[in-house]
């Protein structure tokens, strides 16, 4: 059972519980539409990085298996907080995480905190279990 801080500032390798908005077109649209549950799609992520791209905040999150990394824009992200107690950041790991880890952090950015989205959101999705939140 992961729960998340809604208020507490991220740092780069922290897991991040993301609620994507309900995209009707765009890039997110496909994703947010087969996995979403009332026209949101939650993901847990880790936060790699926030860029500033044509005056909109980007995040890059990434996952350890598969390794893979995605940006999102922040106009694009109805909720983002830190999942409780989960770092990569001096986290042990297993030998196939840290390999995926060594392919993300040429990706990371510096550890500057950046601040919850929307810490007032309340979820309404029924994952109740990682495991859960993993298959979305």
């Amino acid at each position: 059972m992961l729960s998340a801080d809604t208020e507490a500032d991220i740092r780069m390798l922290d897991v991040v519980s993301v609620i994507l908005k309900q995209a009707l077109d765009g890039p997110f649209s496909e994703l947010v539409n087969s996995l979403g549950m009332g026209g949101h799609a939650g993901v847990v992520k880790v936060l790699l990085d926030a860029r500033e791209m044509e005056g909109e905040t980007v995040y890059i999150v990434g996952q350890l298996n598969p390794p893979c990394l995605s940006p999102i824009p922040a106009s694009a992200i109805e909720a983002m907080h830190k999942v409780d107690g989960v770092s990569l950041a001096g986290g042990a790991l297993g030998i196939h995480d840290q390999a995926a880890v060594k392919l993300l952090l040429p990706f990371a950015g510096t550890d500057e905190p950046v601040a919850p989205i929307n810490p007032d959101y309340v979820s309404s999705w029924p994952a109740t279990s990682f495991q859960e939140l993993s298959s979305w």
